[in-house]
């Protein structure tokens, strides 16, 4: 779903309709900054007001709390302006006193996991632009994996090996997503849920080639910072590095991609292993018996 107006402008459709200023919207903030530990100051109202600036995560919440409207319509969704009332939550003040006690490294990684648990969650949004699709059809979920394994001469024959794009989303590829791979099976996992899938492009150089196989556990759904990981995004489905509010490309000529909390997301599996390109072009020239 894409946003129709900036923060701007819903701050000031609300100044016009309640009749409010700056000064008045400030006030308002005053006993959520304190409970909430967030702080604005006039001049971050005045910048985002006349869009000079957009609030990050934690000024959009305490501006939607203060103010009692829904978070995503003040981002600029087309959705309803108001959720239930708000309130402040003492769970909330507690959770916040502990995540400050943390270290950075454990703080980054509790940023992602409820980054990414606001990305699933919200992406129940998209259902107010998209159209359903027709009850004709039967679909298959993205996650489930898509191959069928034999076992032939002391090898495992994987039919459909798809790609993850190292570059663009995998979208783009059409039909050169599917190959059939055979390798020896002593390279092969033996549990059926760690897949095959080709890389595509060179953006995540020099860790990850184009060709190289890597392997993904599709039960791994949580990724940690640092961490490799299969993504399925608006833009097809992808390898790249778990950042903390973003996907991360290793090659630096690649831009990384922003999430945000009402994309189309989702976390295919996790990178456990790669075979090389070249290892590949052996096996392909090999004599197999």
């Amino acid at each position: 779903m894409r946003k129709k107006f900036t923060t701007g402008e819903r701050l000031k459709e609300l100044m016009r309709t309640k009749n409010l200023r700056q000064v008045d919207i400030l006030a308002k903030t005053l006993p959520y900054q304190k409970s909430l530990g967030i702080k604005m100051s006039k001049s971050h109202l005045s910048n985002y007001v006349n869009d000079r600036s957009t609030p990050d995560n934690e000024k959009m919440r305490l501006l939607s709390k203060a103010l009692e409207i829904s978070e995503p319509w003040l981002m600029g969704y087309n959705i309803e302006m108001t959720n239930e009332p708000t309130r402040t939550d003492e769970r909330e003040a507690e959770i916040l006193q502990t995540y400050r006690k943390l270290t950075q490294p454990r703080q980054e990684k509790i940023h992602a996991f409820v980054y990414a648990q606001l990305i699933e969650q919200n992406n129940s949004f998209k259902s107010v632009d998209k159209p359903e699709r027709s009850q004709n059809k039967s679909t298959k979920p993205i996650s489930e994996p898509i191959f069928v394994l034999e076992k032939k001469n002391g090898t495992v024959i994987y039919p459909n090996v798809i790609g993850a794009a190292a570059g663009v989303g995998t979208s783009h590829y059409a039909d050169l997503d599917f190959d059939e791979l055979m390798i020896p099976s002593s390279e092969a996992y033996e549990h059926a849920y760690v897949i095959p899938m080709y890389v595509r492009g060179d953006s995540m150089e020099p860790k990850y080639f184009d060709g190289d196989i890597i392997w993904v556990d599709t039960r791994e759904k949580s990724i940690d910072i640092h961490q490799i990981g299969v993504f399925d995004t608006e833009d097809g489905r992808v390898v790249k590095q778990m950042g903390i509010d973003k996907l991360i490309s290793i090659n630096p000529e690649y831009p990384d991609i922003k999430l945000h909390e009402y994309m189309d997301f989702s976390t295919y599996g996790k990178v456990v292993d790669v075979i090389r390109r070249e290892q590949l072009e052996a096996w392909q020239n090999a004599r197999w018996v």
